[in-house]
């Protein structure tokens, strides 16, 4: 995850006119990824 590159979508998002958003986690037949939801690394980038 590059925070530069969340930045970029998440100011795209903003242009758009979408203010908020929701993270939910779904393990429903989705293999599970390298970083768990919600961890330090995960929310990380986020916080930049």
């Amino acid at each position: 995850m590059d925070p530069e590159l969340m930045k970029v979508d998440l100011d795209s998002m903003y242009e758009a006119g979408l203010r908020k958003a929701l993270f939910l986690e779904v393990n429903i037949r989705v293999p599970r990824g390298p970083v768990d939801f919600m961890s330090e690394e995960w929310t990380e980038p986020a916080a930049k």
